[in-house]
């Protein structure tokens, strides 16, 4: 190592052990570890390789409008600059005619290559079949405007944008990365009113000027006007220039908001430190730089709406100057009803302007057992993420339905259809080659073969393979022709016989679950949810290696080629796993300012597959946590920060609520009672969730009760006080407890 890099470690050394000693240092210090990581997780990102071009569609041959809106968009034909595409370019989506414009954006999903237009695509082609092979690349919409074009007129006052090419001769050009961030911010820009914090500088000291002078002001004047810069890349590598190299990431991520992001309409909460709020207001003005003024040269005007000072107790405030927090809705509305302006939130104000919260896109419900927190998640939001599609041909049907089904499952109903057949037949069946269109497999025959031979019967001869798994329902005769044993498959596995049933050429409703459930575990693992390698043995027994999407990678596929519709993945018990190693270096790509198509979108490459990969914003995160586990306290902390936390509590009313009724108890008194005794003895966290009675409503009876008490309440309330009776006693009554004196013979 040069003794230069040695010393600069020795000194990091140093500094850290001295930081740690103060709490102000170990914050200080957290968060340079925290930005350290985010640097650490990103460095495989070049956005220097990634290019952008102008795809441009005559409305008169192709029906672009139709194939936008029904989602069918999923290749390019490409005549000029081919060899220089390449995946994770972006593009403009030019339409000409009478209506010309911009009418998407997206990205390239592939390399140029020689392809037929898909079936999804040809019926929108209004000059003919165009089946004949071509130079085409697979795109992804990302962002679609074809309900509000940006069309030529409005397309040239956007600054930056007023060289854009496009309504010139020709299929496909060459763009630059300032103007697809130039039609970024303006989509940005145009999005619902959010919500800032800010602090008027270090311990207030700019509060009453800016009360005053009615606006919100920040510094690093050596920026100048902050207009000025087309990029935050731009503006970061200026200050770095005149801070000799010190990080300005930080600083230009503010800047760069309060210029670009930041619009009239916004409210803003004014703060002090980490817990007091100063006033709320509504910015009023687009960024103003005056370079008379002494210092603060970039400011917006704000109507303040009242002043005043509150402790906030409920979370900690950012350090940071400005800070989005309209993504942070129960952060927001405890802020709002502290300063008695609750109403906000739901009535519209001066102006007509609603204060709308925004969902946010990562969220954990916590509590005590027993509250309903998974119960919560299939009753209210399961349905959130289900439609129930009409599905065309019957193709289209097979497809929805092979994606709910097992390999060895597919494979029983394509048997059951032919009754034997060799491998290579099977292959072609129509059931087979819809399961393989949504299977990550690249070589289908030794996922087919690996499967028919693990579920063979024991006794079959004619197959030497040993690692095998019930249920046991092929067979393979002399003749190398597979076959289902129907005794088998009607006592075992029945859902066999159900798909084949299923099954159709004409086509039906379907249910579509947009949505992933798992639990988390300590076993469970990065290559469970990301990617991972599985062995695989071929027909021959020579063991492979491939490498297999995890459940959330799956999911995020699938929610990149719908940018229309939502998805989620729900996690239970997400405390139970070791979160920083399952979700690695995800933790920062599920931000929303980081997912792709925002406007700090990261993308990192994936350790098997080298893919570059970003989570897309329409992908939202929902998780479980129990508050009395203690494996609570070892949440990552980087975790914390990127998720908003809902409370759900024991609710006594919940008998009331469902007419709940056990002879002459009083149940609500009595599980009230039971709880304000636990929180006295230990605390809320551990408190009795009303979820546990539920079983009353069926079955109202004592006994009912008493099975609860003896099979759920007891063991729980033994967990808590380690077997300590005489506290038991003290928070179910002394009935409960009855003293045992043994004589011991010595």
């Amino acid at each position: 190592m040069p003794s230069g890099q040695k010393n600069s470690v020795f000194l990091k050394l140093i500094l850290t052990h001295f930081l740690h000693r103060t709490k102000e240092g170990r914050e200080l210090l957290e968060e340079v570890m925290n930005d350290t990581q985010t640097e650490l997780q990103t460095t495989d990102v070049n956005y220097s390789k990634i290019s952008y071009w102008v795809f441009q569609c005559n409305p008169m041959i192709y029906d672009i409008e139709s194939a936008l809106r029904e989602g069918s968009v999923q290749s390019w034909l490409v005549n000029a600059h081919k060899e220089k595409m390449k995946p994770r370019d972006k593009f403009f989506l030019w339409v000409t005619g009478e209506k010309s414009g911009v009418y998407a954006l997206g990205s390239l999903r592939s390399e140029v290559k020689r392809l037929n237009i898909p079936e999804s695509e040809s019926k929108y082609f209004l000059t003919g079949e165009k089946s004949e092979p071509a130079d085409r690349v697979d795109v992804l919409i990302e962002h679609n405007f074809v309900n509000n074009p940006y069309l030529k007129d409005k397309v040239r006052v956007i600054r930056g944008l007023e060289e854009l090419k496009g309504g010139t001769q020709g299929t496909n050009f060459q763009a630059t990365r300032e103007q697809y961030k130039a039609i970024l911010r303006e989509v940005y820009n145009t999005r619902s009113i959010n919500y800032w914090q800010y602090a008027p500088g270090e311990g207030a000291k700019n509060w009453e000027k800016n009360v005053e002078n009615g606006e919100m002001s920040l510094g690093w004047d050596e920026l100048g006007n902050y207009s000025k810069y087309d990029t935050q890349e731009e503006m970061t590598e200026f200050l770095n220039s005149v801070r000799g190299g010190k990080s300005g990431s930080k600083v230009a991520f503010m800047c760069f908001n309060f210029a670009n992001t930041v619009k009239p309409g916004d409210f803003v909460l004014a703060k002090t430190g980490r817990s007091k709020f100063l006033g709320l207001g509504k910015i009023s003005s687009d960024l103003i730089f005056d370079d008379s003024r002494k210092v603060h040269k970039n400011f917006r005007k704000v109507d303040w709406i009242k002043t005043g000072d509150w402790h906030f107790q409920d979370f900690k405030l950012a350090v940071k100057t400005l800070t989005e927090i309209g993504q942070y809705p129960i952060f927001l509305d405890a802020a709002m009803r502290l300063m008695g302006e609750a109403e906000l939130t739901t009535v519209e104000v001066s102006n007509n302007n609603r204060l709308a919260i925004r969902e946010a896109l990562n969220t954990i419900f916590y509590g005590p057992p027993g509250t309903g927190k998974t119960y919560y998640l299939k009753k209210e939001l399961f349905t959130k993420f289900t439609r129930i599609e009409q599905v065309g041909s019957g193709d289209e049907f097979n497809l929805e339905k092979v994606s709910n089904y097992s390999w060895w499952q597919i494979l029983g109903a394509v048997l059951l259809d032919i009754e034997s057949a060799r491998v290579p037949e099977i292959l072609e069946h129509p059931l087979l080659k819809a399961k393989l269109s949504v299977s990550s497999a690249k070589n289908p025959g030794p996922a087919v073969w690996g499967t028919l031979q693990g579920h063979t019967d024991p006794d079959c001869q004619f197959v030497k393979y040993k690692q095998r798994g019930g249920p046991f329902v092929f067979y393979k005769d002399e003749h190398a022709k597979w076959s289902l044993i129907m005794n088998v498959v009607e006592a075992e596995a029945p859902e066999i016989l159900t798909l084949k049933d299923e099954v159709s050429i004409k086509g039906g409703t379907i249910e579509k679950k947009n949505y992933e459930f798992v639990t988390f575990h300590q076993s469970f693992s990065y290559e469970d949810f990301v990617e991972g390698i599985k062995p695989v043995t071929s027909d021959d027994g020579v063991l492979t290696y491939e490498i297999v999407d995890g459940v959330f990678k799956r999911l995020s596929l699938r929610a990149k080629a719908d940018p229309h519709n939502n998805y989620a993945i729900f996690i239970d018990e997400i405390n139970r796993g070791n979160v920083a190693s399952i979700f690695g270096e995800l933790i920062t790509l599920i931000e929303d300012d980081k997912r792709e198509g925002a406007l700090n979108e990261l993308h990192v490459k994936l350790p098997y597959s080298k893919e570059y990969f970003s989570v897309p914003g329409n992908l939202y995160i929902y998780g479980t946590m129990n508050t009395a586990d203690r494996s609570v306290e070892a949440l990552d902390s980087a975790l914390r920060r990127r998720f908003s936390f809902h409370e759900l509590m024991p609710d006594s009313k919940f008998f009331s609520d469902l007419k709940i009724t056990c002879e002459s108890i009083d149940l609500e008194r009595m599980l009230t009672s039971i709880n304000l005794r636990i929180e006295r003895l230990l605390d809320s966290d551990h408190t009795i969730g009303h979820a546990y009675f539920v079983t009353l409503q069926n079955d109202n009876t004592l006994n009912t009760l008493k099975a609860i008490f003896k099979d759920k309440i007891l063991p729980l309330l033994k967990e808590y006080f380690f077997s300590d009776y005489s506290k038991i006693g003290l928070i179910l009554g002394s009935a409960f407890v009855t003293d045992v004196t043994q004589d011991i013979e010595l």
